[in-house]
């Protein structure tokens, strides 16, 4: 009888298991670009990973390290480069650089994979006096960082898309905030 109990014990926590893993989907997994896991990869499992890859140090900034790969593939489509940066020597961002003509190639794969993004929105590029180039810029969030893929970033031939995690986030929003000179009174 105590066997059938647990078995049965057993058989709901499975089921529950299933259940949670199922309603979090892949956005509970770590983001992960072919074999390159953000959050776990390291700084020195690149080159055993691809001896294309090249790194170099940064000292005094963030990200401290970063590796360069040129050229790549997302998607099965060629890249011009692909960047990783490390913080504490661990995988934190990847960005991708691709020709402008195979974004859509690029989003709709990641699409595939990710599923709808949670936000899509237009961008707008000054080009020439009096002219502006209309593009996209999709972002899948995901509990440990997020996926971004924008048109004409930053140039007008160029697209890119983003891997970073949480930690990445938010030195990129540390980056952005204003600086204030002391002494300058407000002003």
């Amino acid at each position: 009888m105590r066997k059938i109990a647990l078995f049965g014990v057993a058989m709901v926590l499975g089921g529950l298991s299933v259940f949670v893993h199922l309603s979090q989907g892949a956005e509970s997994e770590p983001l992960a670009f072919k074999n390159y896991v953000l959050g776990v990869t390291r700084l020195s499992e690149m080159e055993q990973i691809d001896s294309r890859v090249k790194c170099s140090k940064w000292a005094g900034v963030i990200p401290e390290d970063e590796c360069y790969l040129a050229p790549g593939t997302i998607a099965d489509q060629d890249a011009k480069e692909v960047i990783f940066s490390f913080y504490d020597a661990q995988l934190e961002r990847i960005l991708i650089r691709l020709d402008h003509a195979k974004f859509e190639k690029v989003v709709l794969a990641l699409k595939a994979k990710y599923g709808p993004p949670t936000t899509e929105k237009s961008l707008t590029r000054e080009w020439r006096k009096d002219v502006a180039i209309q593009g996209k810029e999709y972002t899948w969030k995901r509990i440990n960082g997020d996926i971004t893929a924008k048109d004409f970033n930053p140039r007008l031939d160029e697209s890119t898309v983003s891997y970073r995690t949480s930690r990445a986030i938010e030195e990129d929003q540390k980056q952005q905030k204003p600086q204030t000179k002391k002494g300058s009174g407000g002003l």
